[in-house]
């Protein structure tokens, strides 16, 4: 059974993977449908650039292509967006992740570090990436099932360059995984 888990109930769990702290007080803007929730959160249609701007989100969430749009509009002057604090890449489960020249050029515009989660087709936190930038760590209320087909991930089990214990997983071009990961209550 697959469950969405509010962000700001992982956020009070110490073992969250979320690798950046987030007080109810933090201006979350999301631009991409996702059940990671917290802190004052709200939702911005892609094209509310001036709405977007007004808010001044610290934290930025949203897909790759969505957020390379902000940069491109910021590059332009024809956004500012210089309150983002930090950028959370969402990634659905089974696509490519996000590259170095994407990594870089999210770098340029916003100055701002950039982490990647892996979420499910309905926006459900699964993984993120944690400070090491060394996989992604598996949500602790998450387990795997044999069933769905991941090219190039293994999922790891060794400590992290982070020091974290949780399982990741982790980009391996030859390996080719029949795997997916839901929530589990």
């Amino acid at each position: 059974m697959t469950m969405s888990i509010p962000f700001h109930q992982l956020r009070r769990r110490e073992y969250s993977t979320i690798p950046v702290p987030i007080s109810p007080r933090m201006r979350v803007a999301s631009i991409k449908n996702t059940s990671i929730k917290t802190g004052d959160f709200r939702y911005f249609h892609s094209g509310d650039r001036r709405a977007l701007e007004l808010f001044a989100p610290q934290l930025l969430i949203g897909g790759a292509d969505e957020i390379h749009k902000l940069a491109c509009l910021m590059d332009h002057r024809a956004i500012d967006l210089g309150s983002v604090d930090v950028i959370l890449v969402t990634t659905e489960l089974g696509a490519p992740p996000l590259c170095d020249t994407q990594r870089v050029v999210l770098w340029q515009a916003f100055g701002a570090p950039i982490y990647e989660v892996l979420t499910s087709a309905s926006g459900d936190l699964i993984a993120c990436e944690c400070e090491a930038h060394s996989g992604w760590h598996v949500e602790p209320d998450t387990r795997a099932h044999w069933k769905r087909n991941l090219v190039g991930m293994h999922l790891e089990t060794a400590v992290c360059e982070c020091g974290r214990r949780q399982p990741r997983l982790v980009e391996d071009p030859a390996e080719r995984l029949t795997i997916s990961l839901a929530a589990t209550a």
